[in-house]
């Protein structure tokens, strides 16, 4: 039975209610009943309706409200699509499916409540509803279809309890006024574009049961801080986290084995990024335009392959950190990061060597490969004559700490610094062991530090080795000075003094006299330093 509005060109059905004994309504009913649906304005389903079939209300432009009957299990696919004047939807409890494209383009439906009898939300559900602000998605729910709730643009928050297993692509996109994603279910992955667009997410928690995060899921998020991708994600999808412009840091577990092309392509307030040794791959364009991206760190001895681009376009200061490398042409394995600054922990296994000497060792950005360095060997650059200079490629220092006696004799000991770099435990237990003659009772000498004038029974190996590393030290000089242990009864800072100045006069005398010998002969003045006992 229908109630019109009189005296219009096209009657305006004011309210309607379908006749009694009716169990379905669908496209195809209205003519029978003489109706236009576009003219309804408030429906009434009688109980006797168990489905409202395909396109049952399709474009009834006039729709403001409908009353659905608790006897209706079904919605099907466009049952309510583009009712553009729609502003309540009540679903009943004896809802079990709702079909796709159901309530697509009702842009004035503001709530709906979504029974706990539903399983699934189907695809383009409440697509482009933009005045829908809130809506509560019930435990029943197990899946959230492609463009479920794509361009709910008034939409502020979202809730997905765990039972949901799957958000399908483009679910939650252009949902412009997103600001946070409270739980995101028990999903595995996070598919194609479900939150690309939503400008005003700021917060997102990932679940522990994704293991991919599927391309640009949050592309252009641009309101997002801060990311941690949880220890079950496997993969890192193409334009992932594309121009999440305030995104300042993310954390990477160490179960993702590959970052996709362009995945932070634009982060531009990303600073630091540790890519973990489970990463085999990274893409083409990874972190390109990351212009405040200053750090990364990147195992060189795991990662299996770096696109080109992979770091283009980021902060002038950037540094790759490639971890413990054993040769200096590590890098030339990936020519695509020629371009950056790259730094590295040489390790050296030196002959005679009580364990390792580790430098922190740079390689400019160049455009070409660098050339394997010579007469050191691969895969150390151990020396392979002796004499040679310390200074390898000019990429970093190769630094033996060198002693020298009040007498003038002088001594090189490697390893000095284990893996890590660690500085070695015992300094004067290697002097010995590499020395023993000399200065094998470590009780009857300590160390003056090189321009100091504090003598000391121990040695801070990292301290010196940062001045290695930053040019403090100077190569022409011995690194420290050994000072003998007098049997007088001088106080130890008369006996320093003493010392440094006996060893300074000593090697002026020594330098002096070997200058004019040598430009007698010909020769450059070169000291001779003995090698560590075998």
């Amino acid at each position: 039975m229908a109630r019109r509005l009189g005296g219009s060109a096209v009657p305006v059905v004011i309210e309607f209610t379908a006749p009694k004994g009716t169990t379905s309504i669908d496209r195809g009913s209205w003519d029978g009943w003489g109706v236009d649906s576009r003219t309804l304005t408030y429906v009434t389903i009688p109980t006797t309706v168990e489905s409202i079939g395909e396109f049952a209300f399709y474009k009834s432009s006039a729709l403001v409200k409908v009353s659905i009957p608790n006897s209706v299990k079904s919605i099907g696919n466009n049952a309510f699509s583009e009712c553009i004047a729609l502003e309540e939807a009540a679903i009943p409890t004896s809802v079990e499916s709702i079909g796709f494209n159901a309530f697509f383009g009702c842009r004035s439906l503001e709530k709906v409540a979504i029974p706990t009898s539903v399983e699934s939300i189907g695809d383009h559900t409440f697509c482009q509803c933009r005045s829908l602000e809130k809506v509560a998605i019930p435990t029943s729910v197990k899946s959230i279809g492609q463009g479920a709730f794509l361009g709910c643009s008034a939409l502020l928050k979202v809730t997905i309890p765990a039972s949901v297993k799957l958000i399908g692509p483009k679910a939650f996109m252009s949902c412009q006024a997103l600001v946070e994603v409270a739980a995101l279910g028990s999903v595995e992955s996070i598919g194609w574009e479900v939150f690309y667009g939503c400008r005003s997410l700021v917060k997102v928690t990932i679940p522990a049961s994704v293991k991919c995060v599927g391309y640009s899921a949050f592309r252009d998020c641009r309101t997002l801080v801060g990311v941690t991708v949880p220890g079950s994600v496997e993969s890192i999808g193409n334009n992932a986290f594309r121009n999440c412009r305030a995104l300042v840091g993310v954390t990477i577990p160490t179960s993702v084995e590959s970052i996709g092309a362009e995945a932070f392509y634009g982060c531009f307030a990303l600073v630091k990024v540790t890519i973990p040794t489970s990463v085999k791959a990274i893409g083409q364009g990874a972190f390109f335009g990351c212009s405040a991206l200053v750090e990364v760190a990147i195992p060189l001895n795991s990662v299996e392959s770096i696109r080109p681009e992979a770091f283009e376009n980021c902060h002038t200061d950037l540094v790759l950190t490639l971890g413990e490398v054993a040769d200096i042409d590590a890098p030339n394995r990936f020519p695509e990061i020629n371009g950056v600054v790259r730094c590295a922990t040489l390790v050296h296994k030196l002959p005679g060597a009580a364990g390792c000497c580790v430098v922190r060792c740079f390689w400019p950005a160049s455009t070409v490969e660098l050339p394997k360095q010579f007469p050191y060997d691969a895969p150390t650059h151990a020396a392979t004559e002796p004499g040679l200079p310390t200074l390898v490629d000019g990429t970093g220092i190769v630094q033996p700490l060198q002693l020298q006696t009040l007498a003038g004799d002088e001594y090189l000991v490697h390893g000095c610094w284990g893996k890590g770099p660690v500085a070695h435990p015992d300094f004067k237990s290697l002097a010995a062991e590499q020395h023993p003659e000399a200065l094998g009772n470590v009780g009857s000498w300590d160390v003056l530090l090189h321009n100091t004038d504090v003598a000391t029974h121990t040695l801070d190996l990292a301290a010196v080795g940062d001045m290695l590393v930053r040019g403090e030290v100077d190569l022409g000089e011995p690194v420290l000075v050994i000072w003998t242990e007098l049997e007088d009864t001088e106080t130890t800072d008369e006996r320093s003094d003493e010392s440094a100045a006996a060893a300074g006069s000593k090697r002026a005398r020594g330098d002096a006299s070997e200058t004019t010998q040598l430009e007698e002969d010909g020769r450059s003045p070169k000291r001779q330093l003995p090698e560590p006992a075998p």
